[in-house]
């Protein structure tokens, strides 16, 4: 049977009649599609992963000058003031915030990011995935079997839609980042197939319409602050 998973339904049904867990079906995938056997998919994510963090890592360590000017220093002030005791949010909640926020201040500067799924809403994984690793002691293979989790739903936004913002607004972007990182977090509390799908698909909901509104027509507002309130 090939792993078909081009819809949602699909995905789980390839995943339920072969006994695999969303993970092993994207790695299958992965096989069949490209030759790519899992130990280089794995290292393929592993660096994804590590840009990821370094992107956080940066924007908290030195506050990033944008090119547009709009935005900077965003993700060091949320961190001083989280260190303060000061936030309203929890702890992992005001970390993903922060993080989320700093990937996107070292995209709009020009840095290293990754696009998950584009340069726009590239802070919402990576925001959600470091705080709840640095939160609850996260092994990398989980990272690295959440970040395969995301990726099955963003191949089927992309594959039924489209992540474009400038072709299906600030949803197709921040909605399909949101719907990963739900899909991700499920599959880190250990959820059955189901309770992922619904997960990816609510918070894919509350992004229906979003439009793309840019401010001097640049990644910086709003899109650092919506990539904030999707992380959350």
């Amino acid at each position: 049977m090939k792993t078909n998973t081009t819809t949602a339904a699909k995905l789980l049904e390839v995943s339920r009649q072969l006994g695999l867990s969303l993970p092993e079906v994207m790695l299958r995938r992965e096989r069949e599609l490209n030759e790519t056997p899992p130990e280089v998919v794995y290292e393929k994510l592993r660096v994804a992963y590590g840009i990821m963090r370094q992107a956080v890592e940066e924007s908290l360590r030195e506050p990033h000058k944008t090119m547009g000017g709009l935005i900077g220093g965003e993700a060091r002030k949320l961190a001083e003031y989280r260190a303060a005791g000061k936030n309203l949010c929890g702890e992992t909640v005001s970390r993903a915030i922060c993080y989320a926020m700093g990937v996107l201040e070292v995209s709009a500067s020009m840095g290293l990011i990754v696009a998950a799924p584009t340069a726009g809403a590239s802070g919402v994984l990576p925001g959600v995935l470091i705080a709840l690793q640095e939160q609850y002691g996260l092994t990398e293979r989980q990272m690295l079997d959440a970040l395969l989790v995301a990726s099955a739903i963003g191949v089927v936004v992309a594959e039924n839609s489209g992540i474009s913002g400038a072709a299906g607004g600030c949803q197709a972007e921040i909605g399909t980042a949101c719907s990963m990182a739900a899909a991700a977090l499920a599959e880190l509390y250990h959820q059955n197939l189901d309770q992922v799908e619904y997960a990816a698909e609510v918070a894919m909901e509350h992004h229906l319409g979003l439009t793309c509104d840019p401010i001097c027509g640049l990644v910086q507002i709003p899109c650092i602050e919506r990539n904030a309130v999707a992380a959350v």
